[in-house]
């Protein structure tokens, strides 16, 4: 299936009908493909390569915490109750 879909795209970029609306983009070229395709000036800032494995082990974690801290906003009543039940039982 992914064969024929390939093949598909790779016929849509010379096809005349087809490729001024098809772009096969490849992120390691950066912004120039990209930017001319859509006919927008290309940034001054890096392409962003947050597939990198530092950048995804960031996405990752800011991920997690943010769920973290979102069930425990929604679980407010039930922590401080475990909370108040530990003190208690260290008193």
């Amino acid at each position: 299936v992914f064969d024929r879909m390939d093949e598909r795209i790779q016929m849509m970029t010379t096809d005349p009908r087809y490729k001024d609306r098809v772009l096969v983009f490849e992120v390691k070229d950066g912004w120039a493909p990209l930017c001319r395709f859509l006919n927008v000036p290309i940034p001054n800032e890096p392409f962003p390569k947050s597939n990198d494995g530092q950048a995804l082990a960031q996405n990752i974690k800011k991920f997690v915490w943010s769920k973290v801290r979102s069930w425990l906003s929604s679980q407010k009543i039930l922590v401080m109750m475990l909370i108040v039940v530990a003190l208690c039982m260290l008193i």
